[in-house]
Parts: C-alpha cells; sequence; structure tokens
C-alpha cells in the first residue's frame, strides 16, 4: 500500500482533556476534517476502546513524539498502530539507528494499511531567540534542513515541520506536516498563544504543506462548522 491519503488537509487537533469533550467536537466535525490529532493529554485518560473509535470517524493522528531508544520507540509506535493511528510521530533528534528501525517499521506497516510515522523537527513553540542553546550556532531553518536531510535518508516519507520550512522539505520529496497554522489577522502571534513561526492556511499550502494542523483557533470560535467550512474553501 503506498502513504496514507487524505481527504482534505485539514488535521483537527483535540486540544481537551475528557472524552465527553472529544466525542462532542468528533460529532459535530469530524466528518468534515481530513484527519483528527490526539496527544498526551487526551491519551493518558483514555481506554483503547476509546481510542479505536476515534479511528472509525477519520484518520487518527496520535501525537506523542516519542523520543527514546530504538527498541522503545519501536514497540510505542507499533502500540499505536493496534489502537488504530495512522500517523504516529517520533523525533528526530533521536537519530539515524532509530529512524532507520522505524522506517522499516513503517514499510512493514504499510503492507497491511496506509500509514506514517512522522518525525518531529524543532517544535513551533521555538523561534530564533528562544531556541535550544545547543543549537545556537545554527539557525532553526539549517537545523530543519539537517533533520530532514535525515528523514529522507532513512526512507520515511513525511515530517513535521513549521509553515516556514515546508517548502524545502517537500522539494526533498516528503510530505510536510505542519502545526503553527493561524487565521490572517493583523499579528499572527498573540500573547496568549505559544506558537512562534506560524502562516495562515492559505500560505502554509502554498509554501508546500501535505496538511495543516489546527486545534485551538477551531474549538474556540464562535461557529466551529461555518469555520471548518471556510477554511475549507479558503484553500
Amino acid at each position: 500500500m503506498s502513504h496514507l491519503s487524505l481527504k482534505n488537509p485539514l488535521i483537527l487537533a483535540l486540544d481537551v482533556s475528557t472524552w465527553d469533550e472529544a466525542r462532542h467536537w468528533v460529532k459535530l466535525l469530524g466528518s468534515m476534517v481530513g484527519a483528527i490529532k490526539i496527544g498526551p493529554r487526551l491519551l493518558l485518560r483514555a481506554n483503547s476502546s476509546w481510542v479505536k473509535e476515534l479511528a472509525e470517524v477519520a484518520p487518527l493522528f496520535i501525537d506523542c513524539k516519542f523520543f527514546d531508544i530504538p527498541s522503545t520507540m519501536e514497540a510505542s509506535v507499533e502500540a499505536c498502530y493496534e489502537l488504530g493511528a495512522s500517523i504516529v510521530t517520533v523525533h528526530s533528534l533521536a537519530g539515524q539507528e532509530a529512524l532507520e528501525k522505524l522506517s522499516g517499521l513503517e514499510k512493514k506497516i504499510q503492507k497491511t494499511k496506509p500509514f506514517l510515522i512522522t518525525p518531529v523537527t524543532i517544535l513551533t513553540s521555538q523561534s530564533e531567540e528562544n531556541r535550544l542553546s545547543v543549537f545556537k550556532e545554527e539557525s532553526i531553518e539549517q537545523k530543519v534542513q539537517q533533520l530532514s536531510q535525515l528523514v529522507v535518508d532513512v526512507g520515511l516519507s513525511s515530517l513535521v515541520c513549521s509553515p516556514h520550512e515546508a517548502s524545502f522539505v517537500s522539494k526533498k520529496g516528503l510530505l510536510p506536516i505542519t502545526p503553527g497554522v493561524r487565521v490572517e489577522s493583523k499579528n499572527l502571534i498573540n500573547s496568549n498563544d505559544d506558537q512562534k513561526r506560524v502562516m495562515t492556511p492559505q500560505m502554509a499550502m502554498q509554501e508546500g504543506a501535505w496538511a495543516f494542523v489546527m486545534g485551538r483557533p477551531i474549538l474556540q470560535s464562535q461557529d466551529p462548522q461555518a469555520f471548518v467550512k471556510s477554511l475549507l474553501e479558503l484553500i
């Protein structure tokens, strides 16, 4: 089987803490979006039947950014696959050995279903001003370029990066999945938002994003269904 195909590029991030909330949003928006993303905040409060229930509505993206020894990362991704996930994030900084093993696992799982093991590069909450001190000699763009080349070299097919890096990531033949997407406004970054390297959905797609992740702007909108509809019309 080939890599995953989404019906549209919008991935809904379920930034909620209870399964009652999750069910509410999935009932309201699940049929409209390309995929549904959950992270540790929700996953750690779940049981397996609830997670599998989400995976029946839309492709499930489990975003835990696994970063451990290779065998533990492999086992964690396999556990997510067994829960019904179609996309699972790991951290590219785990290194070549781990990513090579995960590439083999991705190819193995793809024989049974479309599936992506997607390395994360530099979080979109980090900017040139607050990036990790160990990266001070390199810009964020340089580090993302290095990590994306590593992902290409090991044979994985997708990558999480900010919209600002989507263009050169896509030119490497990878599928860029971009968080850090916000609607048009005078100032894309506000004081209450932890996202720093951001773009609008239109800009992200023009830069080459394969899919983009959005949570709070949708969940906090006055009419979430109308908001999602307008996003999809724009792109």
